[in-house]
């Protein structure tokens, strides 16, 4: 194999060294995007999973073990060894979410606890989220207090039954 170039060894440390800034930059440039929007008062939050090793290099994967680890992605029903990529977004009509929050963790972490801090913060808004996030204590909170509701969808399987057709994308 052949060793990087001491040119490129060079720049990638000075990326490394500014890795901090990249947050700083990509932080204002959101914020000055978010005010120039006109936007609802509803947001959509999910998880995509980024698989580092599949199932079956997953046991002796080592790339980034300070940020990865072993999970199990239920949509694809696939254990891999990497990061979630948590986004919130704000729904536009007739356009793709404009991302408002996100954040990495590793595949073995919980979604709902991860999402715990974020959920504090949302005040007056209507939230889109998967069945993962699906926490009574959390849903009374946002209502009692933020003026903020949780929507769960109904899964296929469910959907199927008479009796939860009626529910499907009604607040829980």
């Amino acid at each position: 194999m052949i060793s990087p170039s001491p040119r490129y060894q060079a720049f990638n440390n000075r990326l490394n060294r500014l890795h901090s800034c990249f947050e700083v930059v990509a932080g204002s440039v959101n914020e000055k995007g978010l005010e120039q929007l006109s936007f609802t008062s509803e947001k959509v939050i999910d998880s995509v999973p980024i698989i580092v090793a599949g199932t079956s290099r997953r046991s002796s994967a080592k790339v980034a073990s300070q940020l990865c680890s072993k999970g199990f992605c239920s949509s694809k029903e696939q254990y891999y060894y990497g990061l979630k990529l948590h986004v919130c977004g704000i729904i536009r009509p007739s356009k793709m979410p404009m991302p408002q929050t996100s954040w990495i963790i590793g595949a073995a972490n919980n979604d709902l606890t991860e999402a715990r801090p974020l959920f504090e913060k949302i005040v007056d808004s209507k939230v889109y989220a998967d069945n993962i996030y699906l926490d009574g204590f959390i849903e009374m909170q946002m209502q009692q207090n933020q003026n903020s509701q949780l929507i769960f969808p109904v899964k296929k399987r469910a959907a199927n039954n008479e009796s939860c057709r009626r529910y499907l994308f009604l607040p829980a």
